[in-house]
C-alpha cells in the first residue's frame, strides 16, 4: 500500500482540488467535445489522465523539495524557479508525448495529433509556470509566519527572562538583609535610614 507522508497527506486536498479541473481541461483539449458527450471516452480519459496527473504532481512536489534544500536562500530564488519550470516543462512534455501514444494506441485519439499535443502542453506549460510562482509565494509567506512564531517564542523567552531577573531582586533573602542593614541604621543616626531606605 502506498504511504503518504504527514506533509502530503496535508497539501492532498488542495493537490486533488488542482488535479480535477486539469484533468477535465487536458482530456477537453485531447478529445475535444467528444469527452463529454461520449461515456467510454469520458471515464477512460478521465481515469488515466487522473492517475497520470496525480503521480506526475507527487514527482513535481519532490523536485519543488529537492531545489529548496539545494538552492534555499532568497537570493536564489529565480535560479531556484527557472531549473523548477524547466524541469516541469520537460516532465510535462515527456508524459503529454506518453499519454498522447497511449490514447493512439488504444484508439482513443486518432486526427490532429500534433495540434493537440502542442496546445496540451501551451495549457501545461502555462500551469506549471503559474504552479511554481503560486509555490513559492507560498513557501515565503509559511517561512514568514514561521520567522513570527519564531520572534513571538523569543520576546516570551526574553520577558520570562525579565521576570526572573526581578523575582531574584525581590528574594527574600535579599529583602531580609536590606532590612536588618535598615535595621542597624536606624539605630545608629535617623538621616541615615531615610537615605538607605529612599536608595
Amino acid at each position: 500500500m502506498l504511504k503518504l507522508s504527514g506533509n502530503i497527506k496535508r497539501t492532498l486536498p488542495l493537490m486533488l482540488l488542482g488535479i480535477i479541473p486539469f484533468t477535465v481541461l487536458l482530456n477537453w483539449i485531447i478529445f475535444g467535445s467528444a469527452y463529454f458527450s461520449s461515456a467510454r471516452l469520458g471515464l477512460a480519459g478521465s481515469g488515466i489522465t487522473f492517475l497520470v496527473i496525480f503521480f506526475v504532481f507527487l514527482l513535481c512536489r519532490q523536485i519543488i523539495l529537492l531545489l529548496r534544500l539545494r538552492f534555499p536562500s532568497d537570493d536564489q530564488f529565480i535560479k531556484r524557479v527557472f531549473i523548477q519550470v524547466l524541469l516541469f516543462l520537460l516532465i510535462s512534455g515527456v508524459v503529454l508525448v506518453g499519454v498522447f501514444s497511449l490514447y493512439r494506441s488504444i484508439g482513443l485519439i486518432d486526427s490532429l495529433y500534433e495540434t493537440k499535443l502542442t496546445w496540451a502542453f501551451i495549457a501545461t506549460g502555462i500551469i506549471n509556470i503559474f504552479l511554481s510562482f503560486l509555490n513559492e509565494a507560498l513557501n515565503v509567506l509559511d517561512r514568514w509566519n514561521t520567522g513570527l512564531k519564531e520572534t513571538e517564542q523569543l520576546k516570551r523567552t526574553y520577558k520570562q527572562g525579565q521576570l526572573v531577573g526581578l523575582k531574584s531582586q525581590i528574594n527574600p533573602h535579599v529583602l531580609f538583609n536590606s532590612l536588618n542593614s535598615l535595621s542597624g541604621l536606624i539605630q545608629e543616626t535617623q538621616k541615615r535610614p531615610n537615605d538607605f531606605s529612599t536608595k
